[in-house]
């Protein structure tokens, strides 16, 4: 016998066997949870066992808090302040509104932050995430997909750490009546380009700023 929370997971395996038949069990895990253990403790998964007796098992499952959104690309939640961390390197994932890892915090989340090894935004990677309102892109990003944040009308400040504007497509962005803070050596491209000149509020990077502030007193 076999039991498990259906909206969470379900196990993968026979329904019955025979004494001394060899049983392989797996768990299966919906999408935003992860399997934690078996009834009895074990963390095996598949489970594989030879039947002597009448047996049940439970899979538990829980919600996952992080996992990968690429090959070497890693992301964690954090529900103490609603954000979502990029980390490691290279190319994330391509996703629909449906099949994001993050699904199950799509509607909770209020700021992104992506490192500065990160290399794309996935296709619709933040789509449906409806309370964005905070977006930091690390300064190696090159490009953003399409949908990647359709239907984030409340972002309103990306803070663009890339020199070159990365690749975008116009359905990328929701709303571009954003703030849109970029390097100073990079402003000329930005305005420029054909999506990202469509954000109306542009600003120098606050860093920038006072390290352009600091030169000029040192001047003084």
């Amino acid at each position: 016998t076999t039991n498990y929370n259906s909206e969470q997971g379900y196990i993968d395996g026979v329904s019955s066997a025979k004494y001394l038949d060899m049983v392989t069990l797996t768990a299966m895990p919906k999408l935003g949870y992860e399997f934690v253990r078996w009834s009895d403790g074990n963390t095996a998964n598949p489970r594989i066992f030879t039947l002597t007796q009448d047996t049940a098992f439970t899979a538990e499952f829980a919600q996952s808090f992080s996992g990968k959104c690429g090959d070497q690309l890693y992301w964690s939640y954090d529900p103490s302040n609603n954000s979502i961390s990029i980390s490691g390197r290279g190319k994330m994932y391509d996703y629909t509104a449906t099949t994001q890892p993050w699904l199950l915090f799509q509607k909770n989340v209020i700021e992104v932050i992506t490192s500065n090894k990160t290399l794309s935004i996935g296709k619709s990677a933040f789509e449906g995430c409806i309370r964005l309102a905070k977006l930091t892109l690390g300064s190696e990003v090159e490009e953003i997909a399409e949908n990647a944040f359709a239907g984030c009308t409340r972002l309103y400040d990306i803070y663009s750490y890339p020199i070159y504007p990365p690749f975008a497509e116009v359905s990328s962005f929701a709303n571009y009546e954003v703030y849109l803070y970029i390097p100073c050596e990079g402003a000329r491209d930005y305005k420029l380009d054909l999506v990202w000149k469509k954000f109306m509020k542009l600003d120098v990077l606050l860093e920038m700023k006072e390290w352009i502030l600091n030169i000029i007193q040192n001047l003084l």
